[in-house]
């Protein structure tokens, strides 16, 4: 029985981020449902919370996108590792600039703490979620491209 969800050698940039970013929109809906749902939040912070989750959304299919393009290639290229990292810190670095760009815009337009800790807080742990379902996603794709086939090695 084969994993119809798993991800093959062939599998181009374009599916990896679409399927990461589709699941990691899937687990940033649960979160942000449970979030609501609970009734903890203080009182006038639904939607600061909503924002957190939904920017961290957004940023982490951009930033996942890059990731996947730039950690895209064959195994046997001298600049695999490389690309890799670099794949990497643009995820972190786009996350993080987004996360200060909204912290900044929300600040000048006069936002109480509480309602700027609770997009900061919705905003680390939706792109914690994402970060994690992505890493998952791109790590199974780089095994399986990386796999050597029993049938490529020569018989002693």
């Amino acid at each position: 029985m084969t994993d119809a969800a798993a991800p093959t050698a062939t599998a181009t940039p374009l599916r990896l981020a679409v399927r990461a970013c589709g699941i990691g929109l899937l687990a940033c809906a649960t979160l942000l449902a449970l979030a609501l749902g609970s009734g903890l939040l203080p009182a006038g912070t639904n939607g600061y919370v909503a924002l957190g989750v939904a920017t961290a959304s957004l940023s982490g299919c951009l930033a996942l996108s890059l990731q996947t393009y730039l950690s895209a290639g064959r195994s046997d290229d001298p600049m695999a590792a490389p690309k890799l990292v670099a794949g990497m810190v643009s995820y972190l670095l786009v996350q993080a600039v987004v996360a200060v760009a909204g912290c900044l815009v929300l600040s000048a337009r006069n936002t109480q703490f509480p309602e700027l800790a609770a997009f900061g807080l919705s905003f680390a742990a939706a792109a914690m979620a994402f970060h994690i379902v992505g890493a998952l996603i791109v790590a199974r794709a780089l095994m399986a491209r990386t796999l050597v086939k029993p049938s490529s090695h020569p018989v002693a």
